[in-house]
């Protein structure tokens, strides 16, 4: 409900007054409106990964430090250039979770399967996830620059109409769980169902 509320909330507020909506959504957000859900990780890392993972950001920061350097020192420095190293940072981060998990030394063979058939989903929420950022700005723009929003005599505002997919899901999950829990299309295996989920 919040991820379809804030949306118009927010876009309908902003088209009348930018910084009033972009004050509404960091209200929205704030811990006392939502709770504090998933504040707290379920299993926290013991100290020494910790340690480690400090390490490696502060490795990580360097190298950004010094990339950042070297762009100044050759006069390349510009905003494209801060956007070309976040967008590789992008890139290079999930890449380096993998790898980092398909190494660990306490996985077994079976283990290693599953993390083989998780790469699909985790490709396939990857374009899903681009289809998201598309919708919440290029989309957006295309919305507001070209299709006719007024309805009964009311202004929506473009980010208010990427709701739709969400308020289709409301409608569609409550109808798949019945099918998955009160038919027999509950034996198909869960990595099944959530693969023709994510078709």
């Amino acid at each position: 409900m919040a991820g379809i509320l804030t949306p118009v909330v927010v876009g309908q507020i902003g088209l009348s007054s930018y910084h009033i909506g972009f004050a509404t959504a960091i209200f929205l957000t704030q811990y006392r409106f939502f709770g504090p859900l998933v504040e707290a990780p379920i299993k926290p890392l013991p100290a020494r990964e910790r340690q480690r993972m400090f390490k490696g950001m502060a490795v990580g920061l360097a190298v950004l430090a010094m990339i950042i350097d070297v762009l100044v020192l050759t006069r390349h420095f510009s905003l494209n250039a801060i956007i070309n190293v976040v967008t590789a940072f992008a890139f290079v981060v999930p890449l380096c979770f993998l790898v980092n998990l398909f190494s660990k030394k306490d996985l077994t063979a079976r283990d290693h399967t599953h993390l083989r058939a998780f790469l699909w989903f985790f490709f396939a929420q990857i374009v899903m996830a681009l289809g998201a950022t598309l919708l919440t700005s290029a989309i957006a723009i295309f919305l507001d620059k070209k299709v006719d929003r007024v309805i009964f005599g009311i202004t929506i505002a473009p980010g208010s109409l990427q709701v739709i997919y969400l308020v289709m899901d409301l409608i569609t999950s409550p109808i798949l769980i019945i099918l998955c829990t009160k038919t027999s299309a509950g034996a198909i295996q869960t990595t099944h169902r959530y693969g023709m989920g994510l078709l």
